[in-house]
């Protein structure tokens, strides 16, 4: 019985790092199973957040553009401004002219466009898409959960 015991003790002895390789792996494949699905959900979270942020951001840009349109409407000098460019109007003693052959772009001519979601260009960054490949995420924009908010001409 003795003689067994010590062909156990040196078996262990031999392929110590054998047993701690193994031992190693199989808490590594458990913790992989274990917090792979609460990773990939943060992941998809934060890259969500990631995006509705840069939204966010173009939002505010669009309001700010806005809120200066209106300042400028507050004004005697705004209001007849907007009257000579959308309707033509001139004052009295002054002289219409029109002229032909400019490109006016969209923004000089009313209201900043409408950010519709996932409209918005976003800077990738590097390890986002391996994440996305590693986590399987396809769509890159956060699904749009009431389409009915958008009010047409803002």
């Amino acid at each position: 019985m003795a003689k067994l015991n010590v062909e156990r003790n040196e078996a262990v002895r031999r392929h110590p790092v054998l047993l701690v390789l193994s031992i190693l792996t199989i808490v590594l494949v458990f913790t992989v199973y274990t917090l792979y699905p609460v990773a990939r959900d943060f992941y998809s979270a934060w890259r969500d957040s990631y995006y509705l942020e840069s939204e966010y951001k173009a939002l505010l840009e669009r309001n700010e553009k806005i809120r200066q349109l209106v300042d400028d409407l507050r004004t005697p000098e705004g209001i007849i401004d907007k009257a000579r460019e959308e309707f033509g109007w001139v004052l009295q003693d002054e002289k219409a002219v029109n002229i032909t052959g400019l490109n006016l772009t969209e923004g000089s001519k009313g209201l900043p466009a409408s950010i519709e979601p996932g409209t918005v260009q976003v800077e990738e960054i590097w390890w986002m898409l391996i994440l996305d490949f590693i986590f399987g995420v396809e769509d890159k924009v956060p699904a749009n959960q009431n389409p009915d908010y958008i009010i047409p001409g803002l």
